[in-house]
């Protein structure tokens, strides 16, 4: 997307009718290609066992033992079973990333 595109995009979608904008899009998405419903964050999360079988298993830098897997999830919290208390998660039919 070229730097024209996205200023239009952002002035036509998030612009607010009295003149702001938004700082976000609406997060709802359809779960998959088939679905009728839209969902809250559907495209938007991965569950750790995801990020690991996309993101490359190679060393983030030749000499290092650390992949890029491992590192995206040291950086953005990801953690085997979700990083989310389950007692405060109010969508419990959804990923808990």
């Amino acid at each position: 997307m070229n730097r024209s595109s996205r200023i239009s995009r952002c002035t036509s979608l998030c612009r607010h009718p009295q003149g702001g904008f938004y700082s976000a899009e609406d997060a709802d998405s359809l779960p998959t290609a088939t679905s009728a419903a839209k969902r809250e964050g559907a495209f938007c999360v991965w569950t750790k066992e995801e990020l690991d079988r996309i993101l490359p298993g190679e060393p983030v830098a030749e000499g290092t033992t650390g992949t890029k897997a491992e590192l995206f999830c040291r950086v953005y919290g990801v953690k085997d079973g979700g990083n989310v208390d389950p007692r405060l998660w109010l969508h419990h039919d959804r990923k808990n990333i």
